[in-house]
């Protein structure tokens, strides 16, 4: 499931982004990294509890 595109709610706001997971690592907890496909934008890490998943996204 990594590396696709999804409706994802963050910080009370919707957002279409390519999601990929984050193992555990050094005693942090496992995440999301959410990437934009806009190359300005960097990607940022979700911890557990900050982003809900909607829906993947199949078609534009």
């Amino acid at each position: 499931m990594a590396d696709m595109i999804w409706l994802v709610a963050y910080a009370d706001c919707g957002m279409i982004k390519r999601l990929r997971p984050v193992p555990p690592k050094d005693g942090k907890d496992a995440g999301v990294e959410v990437w934009s496909e806009k190359k300005e934008i960097s990607p940022f890490t979700a911890n557990d509890g900050e982003l809900e998943i909607i829906v993947r996204v199949v078609a534009v």
